[in-house]
């Protein structure tokens, strides 16, 4: 209970944080390029990776607190910070081909998918 109460409590504090970096990112940089999900996909990047680092160096053994920063904050925050992580990992773990497969198989068929969502017929 208490480790879905963390991811649940850190995706709601990740979500209004992504909410605010939006508004901060339009408001800093005026641009037709979509900059506000830019903008949280990179910074939630850069602190997935920090984070991951700094949890298996000093708090390997403290499962909740990974769940609540990771999986709850950043995860709220922005999906493509695990997504990035993943392909960082499948890298080290079982080499660039299985990584570049898994990078490049999400995005065509995650852009395809949302082709297929936005054709379904909405009376």
């Amino acid at each position: 209970m208490r480790e879905i109460l963390g991811v649940g409590i850190g995706g709601m504090i990740g979500s209004v944080l992504r909410y605010g970096a939006s508004l901060v990112a339009r408001t800093l940089w005026e641009s037709a390029w979509p900059i506000s999900t830019f903008f949280v996909n990179l910074t939630g990047c850069f602190a997935i990776g920090a984070l991951s680092i700094l949890a298996e160096k000093y708090w390997p053994e403290h499962r909740t607190l990974h769940l609540f920063l990771v999986t709850g904050i950043l995860g709220g925050f922005t999906t493509f910070s695990a997504f990035g992580l993943e392909t960082v990992l499948l890298y080290r773990n079982q080499g660039s081909t299985i990584a570049i497969l898994y990078a490049v198989s999400s995005v065509i068929l995650g852009i395809l998918s949302v082709l297929l969502g936005r054709s379904i017929p909405i009376n």
